[in-house]
């Protein structure tokens, strides 16, 4: 019985506070940057609250956890996005909301990048 009783109280404490720590931006992109260092920025009032740029990766190197590779298909779905007028969800799991991820290359990075329809 006091198994079952920690057991409870983890996944009404843990569980709560893992879920919390993930936060999904959704917009449309307005516009994308590639700068010479391979550095991709993507611009979404929508999904920040403003009309700053957000680096999401580096095509060219890792970026904070990135991998190229990784970048060059979010790259892909942020073309395909625009060209279909489609929104953009990109997940972050650093603690910030939507209106708080710093801006240019400030930007946390993202754990993952998903097109809607």
């Amino acid at each position: 019985m006091k198994k079952i009783i920690i057991l409870i109280v983890m996944c009404v404490v843990v569980i709560p506070v893992h879920s919390s720590a993930w936060v999904n931006c959704e917009g449309n992109v307005l516009n994308f940057q590639i700068g010479a260092s391979g550095l991709l920025q993507v611009t979404s009032q929508k999904m920040w609250g403003d009309k700053k740029g957000r680096a999401i990766c580096s095509v060219g190197e890792h970026w904070k956890g990135v991998h190229p590779e990784a970048c060059k298909a979010w790259f892909q779905v942020v073309l395909s996005s625009m060209k279909k007028q489609s929104t953009v969800k990109i997940q972050y799991g650093d603690g910030y909301t939507c209106n708080e991820i710093p801006a240019w290359g400030n930007a946390s990075a993202p754990n993952m990048i998903e097109m809607n329809q």
